[in-house]
């Protein structure tokens, strides 16, 4: 919010975290407009108090990234051209020229309002921020050991607090630190309490099952091609993105998604033996392929396989449980008995199956550790 006088005010809204930014540049003040193109574009806003008029505005700024000025009626406006205008308000978008561009900028250097009577403009009242907070939906944590929840919230200047629906089975610190004490299932919340015309309140939780932590396997598990894994060897499958490395377990069965379980390389090798419930072991006849629950009985295997849903893997007896690694995409593949879905890491949480691979499970690679 900018006042020009007494009676005169220019305003921007926008998304953009720049949206009516001051810049100096050249001995020169400009007020910026940012996103054209995007959903929600930076406007710019002039009005004049109660008791005036409008009658005319210039404005001056120059553009960058192919950035254009629109009036209400969708013309483009021309810098340092006046230009008629009536009421107590007038509005401007910001556009981009060339439809294949996602973002422009106005840099406005100066403006000249005309209008009749007088006034005194009154204080903007605050919007307030519909708040959202942002928690992943399930986590395991074993007795004894913590993972940090780290949820975030669009509201900047919001205090996240935390509680625990049952400290018997888990704690969580004010910062989100949540400590297994006890096997069992308890939501963790996450909540903001809404300041009156700052912000609304809002709460998510968090279903964190806690677990005593398995037997470690024991010798050196070096990193092995897809291909080249023989039946019935042990082995452990790892997404990558960036710093992320996760592993997938085996030990929820029909009741979720295998949970993403972090662990560390050290070069071509994983750093450290992997818990059971991280170990699989390979089934294949002929060139058809199945991830396995290792030391299963004969006519009693349990198997990796897929459901419609975007959560939809499962440990069991299903009969959609071929695994393919696809060379195309380089992603691990299976059928939904309908649908061919594409495995990947979903919010560092766990393992899920897509019909495309989208934002929830892109840029990841695969590798696979073989017991030696």
């Amino acid at each position: 919010v900018l006042d020009l006088s007494s009676a005169v005010r220019m305003m921007s809204t926008g998304s953009s975290k720049n949206c009516g930014s001051f810049w100096t540049k050249n001995n020169k003040v400009e007020w910026r407009l940012y996103g054209g193109g995007s959903e929600n574009p930076d406007n710019l806003i002039i009005k004049v108090a109660d008791g005036c008029n409008l009658k005319s505005v210039k404005l001056t700024f120059g553009t960058e990234n192919t950035g254009i000025l629109l009036d209400s009626s969708g013309q483009t406006v021309t810098s340092g051209t006046s230009y008629e205008v009536s009421g107590t308000s007038v509005t401007y978008v910001l556009g981009v020229s060339d439809n294949t561009k996602t973002s422009g900028q106005i840099k406005i250097t100066a403006v000249e309002v005309v209008y009749t009577g007088s006034g005194t403009l009154q204080p903007e009242v605050e919007q307030e921020i519909q708040t959202s907070i942002s928690l992943k939906s399930s986590a395991m944590v074993y007795i004894g050991e913590t993972l940090e929840l780290n949820a975030t919230s669009n509201a900047k200047e919001a205090t996240i607090t935390y509680e625990s629906e049952d400290e018997s089975i888990a704690t969580v610190s004010s910062s989100g630190v949540v400590t297994g004490v006890a096997e069992g299932v308890v939501k963790i919340y996450a909540r903001i309490a809404g300041v009156d015309g700052k912000y609304t309140s809002d709460e998510k939780f968090c279903n964190v099952t806690v677990t005593e932590k398995p037997a470690q396997t024991e010798g050196t598990w070096v990193e092995t091609a897809f291909a080249s894994i023989a039946n019935g060897a042990q082995f452990v499958v790892v997404s990558i993105k960036d710093a992320a490395i996760y592993a997938m377990a085996n030990d929820k069965g029909t009741s979720g998604a295998p949970t993403a379980v972090a662990v560390s390389l050290n070069g071509n090798k994983l750093a450290s033996a992997p818990a059971t419930n991280l170990v699989w072991e390979m089934a294949k006849d002929g060139q058809t392929v199945r991830f396995m629950l290792p030391g299963q009985e004969q006519g009693q295997e349990k198997y990796l396989y897929f459901t419609k849903n975007n959560n939809g893997l499962r440990v069991g007896t299903n009969e959609n449980n071929v695994i393919v690694m696809d060379a195309e995409s380089g992603y691990l593949t299976g059928n939904d008995g309908e649908t061919t879905r594409y495995v990947g890491v979903y919010n560092n949480q766990d393992w899920r199956c897509y019909t495309s691979i989208n934002n929830n499970i892109k840029d990841q690679t695969f590798k696979f550790y073989v017991k030696q």
